[in-house]
This record gives C-alpha cells, sequence and structure tokens, in this order.
C-alpha cells in the first residue's frame, strides 16, 4: 500500500512540474484579436502578371526601400542604407535631387504630407524633414517604443484620422511576444506618440488555414488606397500582398509573381488608384512596377 501511495505522489509530483513548465512558456504571450478570414488568394483590381510600366532606377536606388509618388514623373525614395531621400525622375530615368537628412542607416520607407518628409528606420525612429525640398528644410526625430527586434519596414499615412501606420516585420509586439503573428502600429500626429498596442495584427496561423497550406508572411510595406480606403500590406517574406478593410479586417491575400517581383519592398498609389511597388536589385538594378486601377475587374 505504501508503494501505491508513493506512486501516485510521483506521478502528482510530475503533473505539477509539467503545469509550471506550461505557464513558463506561455509568460510574456497575450491573446489579442485577431483578423478573421473568409478566403484567401483571391484576386484583386490590378493586373500584377503584366505590370502597365516597368521603370528602371539608377544603381544608387538598387536598395530600395521606400517610395512615395510625387507627381510628374517622380518619386520621393529612401534606401536601406544612406540617410538620403532621392527625387527619382523615371521619364528622365536619372536622380534629379538628393536631399540628405541623417547619416548612414536602415532607413525602410518614406511618407510625404504636404511640405514634410516622414522616414522610418528599422529600429523605430522615425525622422520628420521639415519642408523637404526647401533649402531652410529642419530635421527632427522621435524615438518611438518599438526597436530592433520590432524590425519596422512599413510607413503610410491616414489622411482620415491623421495617423501614420507602421507595419513591423519582426517582433509584434513591444513588451510582449506575440507568436504568430505581425503588427500595424499606429502613431498620433495630433498627440506625437505611438499607441503601444498594435492597431491590426496578421495572423499567419489563420493565413496558411485559409490558404490549405503553410503560409509565411512578414510585411516590407503598407499603403492605404485611395478609393476604397482598404489597406494594402506587401510582404517580401511569402511574396504577397495583403487587402484589410479599413477597420484592419483580412479581406484577401495575392500571391506575388516571383520572376516579376525580385523582391517588393515599396508601395504606394496615385489618387486614381494607379499602383506602384518598388523591387530592391536582388541581382541587378531595382525597379518601380506601376499598375493601373482596373475599377471595373471583378
Amino acid at each position: 500500500m505504501d508503494f501505491f501511495y508513493k506512486t501516485i505522489l510521483l506521478f502528482f509530483f510530475i503533473f505539477l512540474i509539467g503545469c509550471q513548465k506550461e505557464s513558463e512558456l506561455q509568460e510574456g504571450k497575450k491573446e489579442i484579436p485577431v483578423m478573421k478570414t473568409r478566403k484567401v488568394m483571391d484576386d484583386f483590381k490590378y493586373d500584377f502578371k503584366d505590370p502597365d510600366k516597368k521603370y528602371k532606377i539608377d544603381k544608387k536606388l538598387k536598395e530600395i526601400s521606400g517610395i512615395h509618388y510625387l507627381g510628374n514623373h517622380e518619386f520621393a525614395c529612401v534606401q536601406d542604407e544612406k540617410g538620403d531621400i532621392f527625387i527619382y525622375d523615371v521619364k528622365k530615368e536619372e536622380i534629379v535631387e538628393k536631399i540628405k537628412f541623417a547619416g548612414d542607416g536602415d532607413y525602410e520607407d518614406i511618407e510625404i504630407i504636404g511640405e514634410d518628409a516622414f522616414i522610418i528606420r528599422s529600429d523605430g525612429r522615425l525622422f520628420v524633414v521639415k519642408n523637404f525640398r526647401s533649402e531652410n528644410r529642419e530635421v527632427k526625430y522621435e524615438q518611438t517604443q518599438l526597436n530592433d527586434r520590432n524590425d519596422v519596414e512599413g510607413l503610410c499615412y491616414d489622411k482620415d484620422r491623421n495617423v501614420l501606420l507602421l507595419a513591423c516585420k519582426g517582433q509584434a509586439g513591444i513588451n510582449e511576444i506575440f507568436y504568430y503573428t505581425k503588427s500595424i502600429f499606429e502613431f498620433d500626429l495630433d498627440r506625437f506618440e505611438l499607441n503601444p498596442e498594435p492597431k491590426f495584427v496578421i495572423d499567419k496561423r489563420e493565413l496558411s488555414k485559409r490558404a490549405g497550406k503553410k503560409i509565411d508572411f512578414a510585411p516590407s510595406g503598407v499603403a492605404i488606397h485611395p478609393i476604397s480606403k482598404e489597406i494594402y500590406v506587401l510582404g517580401t517574406v511569402g511574396k504577397l500582398l495583403l487587402r484589410l478593410s479599413p477597420k484592419g479586417k483580412f479581406l484577401k491575400a495575392k500571391k506575388l509573381d516571383n520572376d516579376i517581383f525580385k523582391q517588393p519592398e515599396g508601395i504606394c498609389f496615385e489618387e486614381d488608384g494607379t499602383l506602384y511597388i518598388s523591387n530592391e536589385g536582388r541581382d541587378g538594378k531595382g525597379n518601380i512596377l506601376k499598375f493601373n486601377y482596373q475599377e471595373n475587374k471583378k
């Protein structure tokens, strides 16, 4: 009988250790709302197999990481090595202006709001270049709570709410670890501060479930469609383009062709819905691809 009770106590002790280990594994993990998906891998209102234009870019922009269309064939660009804004004219196929704003660093995306340029560095530092094309430009920066572990890759402006969206390729939380997810944070320009809680969360498990196979994904760019107001999230990892509703609900995803999209990093729109995606030059020069908006496409 003593042996029986000792055996019972031993199994109970092992069970308690197992519970403790499980608790340790869950430490730092927080349950957060994730987007609910209905259908993935569906068509958008763009023909991604046949770009309407392919613009070659200067070798100095081989590492192009972010773009903003300025109009009149010009793009404001950043690349992930130099603290410069490059104004690139795709018609002339040349850099027409170079604007220094900081030293070397991993600069990932650019957004232009009025006369001001906003540039995000991968460690979460947000640069603001006031009157960026003027000789009297002024540069300041804000170090957000995001850091290298978050690896910020995408930046875009939501003019309806006067906020910036920051898409992270790396860790999805700031002080907590959110497993299997990627997140988009919100920077309030009125308060000039970051909301430390993710605004939108992308669950890779849900993507895989709906696609019927394992899907990997990490944001490399983000932009808001000027007509539908949907959020487009570009990913070099996974070679996917996601569409989210204005409230962050998952709508659709598109698998991008490896031969056309060598390394898609930058994304932006014209007001009429024309879409531009830039690719780093993996085996040569980078490029900017133009896709006309097919409004009546189903």
